[in-house]
């Protein structure tokens, strides 16, 4: 995250002193001022990030967009964690991550390097509240422990100092969608954004958190594997011309990223991550069951699996 804290100081900089010095100059562009052909990512420009023309005044705007996330409009369907804890650990009580010592929560980072197995073939319903905080919870504990997460796309995630506030799962008739909000901490770069400021830190408040919001296609094939395609991925969930240069920092943490569609390199990302951990949690599709939930028969893996808000997995088995 150095870079995506370079490239926030190198803007709110120049924005701030330039723009709030000489009116004339807040209507210039980084061109005009000579700033656009600059390295300043990973040897990219504000040119190549779509920045050059954008009035100095009209980046200010952008940043403060960006440091004004509407967390009432983003935020939608966030699980409660009260809640969905019960839930969550109810549904690995059989299964291989089921913890052994009482009262200690299951060790949902193990999702992340093994297929979770259980006693019996069951066929379990997931809200999408309850994977949210499932996927969380792998987040939180991958971040302590980075080195040891072996998937690259999940390992992307635990390294952003980041949490998985939403995942939410919708279905019309003619396709299913996932809209999922990764909240990246401010918290490790705010102070030397402030020390850069100086006396006119006052004119930009950074807040705790930005929010990348992944809008994905979904469906399951027939081995009952998540399948997504990009869709449409933004900056605190509104259309910004100063997310192209955050999502060119992001791709760039990327091993092979950092092409031209920084925005779909990143969401593509964040689909793998959902593809992986959903497979080893279980298969995607419906079937018969007992009272118990264990399958009985006539067992179908694909898309018939995802309902609105909901995903049917049928469980691995030792």
């Amino acid at each position: 995250m150095k870079l995506l804290k370079k490239l926030l100081i190198f803007l709110i900089v120049i924005v701030v002193i330039l723009g709030a010095g000489v009116i004339v100059v807040s209507n210039m562009t980084p061109a005009t001022l000579g700033l656009a052909d600059t390295p300043l990512v990973s040897g990219k420009t504000l040119r190549e990030m779509d920045l050059a023309d954008v009035k100095i005044k009209e980046i200010l705007r952008l940043i403060k967009d960006v440091a004004s996330p509407d967390e009432e409009k983003i935020l939608v369907n966030s699980p409660d964690n009260e809640t969905e804890e019960p839930k969550a650990e109810a549904k690995f009580e059989k299964s291989s991550i089921t913890s052994t010592t009482e009262g200690e929560e299951p060790n949902y980072l193990d999702i992340v390097s093994t297929t979770v197995t259980y006693d019996k073939e069951y066929l379990l319903q997931y809200e999408d509240t309850t994977l949210a905080f499932i996927f969380n919870k792998i987040i939180e504990q991958g971040s302590e422990e980075a080195s040891s997460v072996e998937d690259d796309a999940v390992k992307f995630l635990c390294d952003m100092d980041a949490s998985l506030s939403v995942f939410t799962l919708t279905k019309s008739s003619t396709e299913s969608e996932t809209r999922t909000v990764i909240g990246i901490k401010t918290a490790s770069f705010v102070e030397d954004i402030e020390n850069a400021l100086g006396a006119l830190k006052s004119f930009i408040t950074i807040p705790e958190r930005i929010y990348v919001v992944s809008y994905l296609t979904v469906t399951a094939d027939t081995n009952g594997k998540l399948v997504s395609t990009h869709k449409k991925i933004t900056i605190n969930d509104s259309d910004n011309a100063l997310s192209s240069a955050i999502f060119t920092v992001l791709a760039n943490q990327i091993s092979g990223g950092g092409g031209d569609d920084s925005e779909k390199t990143v969401n593509e990302y964040i689909g793998d991550a959902l593809e992986h951990l959903i497979s080893n949690m279980g298969k995607i599709g419906t079937a018969d069951v007992d009272a118990d939930k264990v399958v009985t028969g006539n067992k179908l893996l694909g898309p018939n699996g995802l309902e609105n808000h909901k995903v049917n997995l049928i469980t691995n088995t030792e």
